[in-house]
């Protein structure tokens, strides 16, 4: 392994030749690059992003008299330029995610900026996928691509400083420090990006933009370029969709990567879960001649709900490549201030360097979504057999070091020529660190304790998107009805948790940090825009498979437990309707189709149809909320007992949910041993009496064998 490999870039969607090309780290270096290039566009501007808010702020300043928020800049600039047109690409987020993104952000982005500032939702991906590409192009001459998101809580300066006064929101709030990387482009790679951002605003809106013919030169004053005339590789992610074909070329330009390296592979990255990956670098690691690999991560990951998830996945791959370590080749770093040891440093990089032969800077995570799952875009310059090529290749990874270890470029590379080895230049160096700066071993331990009290395991990091009826036969199959009601129950009682996690499956997300949730809780319960935004939310569940038991929680924290309670529990039952009608007059024979024959064994649940059989169908730990209401439609039970015994079933339901919200919302603010014991107070008698009650609805076995026999003298629904 190793020798002769195939070109890195051999799986990439284009090789455009960049004129110039700069690397940005940190987003004080990409902001102020981007706002200057922006200033001197004349004719398209094209952004695309998984987050963009109208309140970033690309300058701790107003130069030239124009704002320094993103979308007072861009409607400015709109006025200013007569032929200028630009365009914006939101993705069209889940609704779990919407308390951390910009309230109605069409109002922020289109209605209130000039005519020719167009600002679109992008809803074309499979459900639970998103769009993560972050690229701004502007005239087809410069383009920028990589992890950073023109969004709040980005910008920082290299120094991380944990005092730094300018890192604060448009509200004057502080955050941790942030580590990212972009990429600059100019020329032909420009124009190709262009192309790959005009095909995603097409896929999302229908409307085709035309490639700018005008002649400009936005490249960024200040910004020299690390090198020039040099080939790139753009490599993408895409799932299977709308009868398009999966696309995988920045997992296989990975594998190709790693295959290839001879000394040294550099990783900076937000996540270190995707399988395939973490299979090959075990694999070299076990080689008695195979390269060193050195990983620079976030010490947690973002919230303690994706350390719950994505965390205990990071940490079971990390055991793994541990374990194929036969020759002390693998260090896995998270980087510190010792001036505020308890200030964490968001690694949110999506970078790799091997040897000084191929860099790549983008938007895909190590992670199995990033992989197949969501729309990902890399950009990768590979050694050409320059010197200055070479030169700029390994110049990055010197930089990020010495960034991280408060040293200088020069003196990484003097460490690493010196020792001969990317790993004991590091120690060295971060052990004579004298700025505060350094790396320090990440033990990434814990988190399995999930997979142990949930009854199925969550899909936190899916490498593809479900099959529609796949997943209908998993839930209504005779093994989904939890055989294990104690287990069952102790999900329940943590729903919250279990089902947020089950369907953010592992989005980077910083509002569910614990101090963040109260705040924006006590926004929106000001907002005019609460109660429709409530209902909304709780009908749209009905068809998006959104859990209920977030909803309602939100809700009690929202607007207080009483009044939560009143609001989730009509809510709900107005969503139980809806799904119903759907799936009765719009999607029955689809629903009975994909779920095959197992379909039938919904009416075990259900042989007298009334109310009380509907509760019963509801209460019972089979079909999730959105899956029971659909399915109960296709199976044409009568509306009148399905609205009875919704009633039945999600009042007290969402009664519990409500009174849990206050002890937990205690737990999330100030977690303390008073707080947990509260809550257990609580949750252990609640969960008591659902585990009594689910079981006296269940179907025995004498039940189930008497609608086996009617099953076989009377045909099955279709």
């Amino acid at each position: 392994m190793g020798k002769d490999p195939a070109p890195f870039g051999a799986s990439g969607w284009r090789r455009p030749a960049a004129s110039r090309l700069a690397f940005l780290v940190d987003a004080e270096r990409y902001f102020g690059a981007l706002a200057d290039a922006l200033e001197r566009a004349r004719e398209q501007v094209l952004i695309v992003g998984w987050d963009v808010h109208s309140r970033t702020r690309l300058r701790r300043d107003e130069a030239g008299g124009l704002p320094s928020e993103l979308g007072p800049l861009l409607d400015a600039l709109a006025r200013r330029r007569r032929r200028l047109r630009i365009h914006v690409l939101d993705w069209d987020y889940s609704v779990v995610l919407a308390l951390g993104r910009e309230w109605l952000p069409v109002v922020q982005l289109d209605w209130r900026t000039h005519p020719r500032v167009e600002f679109c939702l992008d809803p074309e991906h499979p459900v639970g996928a998103c769009h993560h590409q972050k690229i701004v192009v502007i005239d087809d001459r410069v383009a920028f691509s990589g992890g950073l998101d023109l969004t709040l809580r980005r910008w920082d300066a290299s120094a991380h400083a944990p005092d730094d006064p300018r890192r604060v929101e448009h509200d004057g709030r502080p955050y941790d420090p942030f580590h990212d990387v972009q990429v600059l482009v100019e020329g032909e790679a420009a124009r190709d990006l262009g192309d790959l951002a005009r095909t995603r605003w097409r896929r999302a809106t229908g409307s085709r933009l035309r490639r700018p013919r005008g002649a400009s030169d936005p490249w960024p004053r200040g910004v020299e370029p690390d090198v020039e005339n040099v080939r790139i590789t753009i490599a993408r992610s895409e799932p299977a969709y709308a009868d398009r074909p999966e696309v995988r070329e920045i997992e296989s330009s990975y594998l190709a990567a790693v295959a290839a390296a001879r000394r040294f592979i550099y990783v900076e990255n937000q996540y270190l879960t995707a399988a395939r990956i973490a299979d090959v670098l075990a694999a070299r690691l076990r080689e008695p001649s195979g390269p060193e690999v050195v990983v620079v991560a976030p010490e947690t990951c973002t919230g303690w709900l994706e350390e719950a998830t994505m965390g205990s996945v990071r940490a079971s791959l990390v055991s793994m490549l541990r374990d194929a370590d036969r020759h002390d080749r693998f260090r896995l770093f998270h980087p510190v201030h010792a001036a505020d040891p308890g200030v964490r440093i968001n690694v949110h990089a999506k970078v790799m360097v091997v040897d000084d032969r191929s860099a790549r800077v983008g938007s895909a995570n190590l992670s199995n979504r990033s992989m197949g799952f969501d729309t990902e875009c890399d950009v990768l310059i590979e050694d050409d057999g320059r010197t200055g090529t070479r030169r700029a290749i390994a110049s990055l990874r010197d930089r990020l070091l010495a960034e991280h270890l408060g040293s200088t470029p020069e003196q990484v590379a003097a460490a690493i020529a010196e020792k001969d080895s990317l790993i004991r230049a590091i120690e060295a160096l971060a052990e004579g660190s004298a700025s505060g700066r350094s790396l320090r071993p990440l033990e990434c331990a814990g988190g399995e304790w999930l997979e142990d009290v949930l009854p199925v395991p969550l899909p936190t990091d899916p490498p593809e998107p479900l099959a529609a009826g796949t997943v209908l036969e998993k839930v209504v199959a005779e093994e989904a009805v939890v055989r294990r009601p104690l287990a069952a129950t102790l999900a329940a009682v943590l729903a919250l948790l279990a089902a947020a996690a089950l369907w953010r499956v592992g989005l980077v997300v910083e509002w569910t940090t614990p101090g963040e949730i109260p705040f924006h809780a006590a926004r929106l319960a000001r907002s005019s825009w609460a109660f429709p935004l409530v209902l909304g939310a709780f009908a749209g569940s009905g068809l998006l498979f959104v859990p209920l038991a977030p909803l309602v929680v939100s809700c009690a924290w929202i607007l207080g437990p009483l009044e939560g309670f009143l609001v989730a529990s009509s809510a709900a039952w107005c969503a139980a309707l809806f799904g119903y009608a759907v799936g009765r007059f719009a999607l029955g024979r689809w629903i009975r189709s994909a779920a095959s024959g197992r379909f039938h064994r919904v009416r075990r649940f259900l042989p007298r149809r009334d109310a009380i059989a509907v509760a019963a169908f509801r209460w019972i730990p089979s079909p999730p909320f959105a899956l029971a209401n659909l399915l109960a439609g296709a199976h044409q039970v009568p509306w009148a007992s399905y609205a009875a015994g919704s009633a039945l079933e999600l009042a007290p339901r969402a009664l519990a949910l409500c009174a849990l919200s206050v002890p937990a919302l205690e737990v999330v603010r100030a977690p303390s041993l008073a707080s947990v014991g509260a809550f257990v107070a609580l949750a252990f008698p609640l969960a008591l009496a659902d585990a009594l009650a689910r079981r006296a609805l269940t179907p025995g076995a004498r039940y189930r064998a008497d609608a086996e026999r009617r099953d076989q003298v009377q045909p099955r629904s279709r």
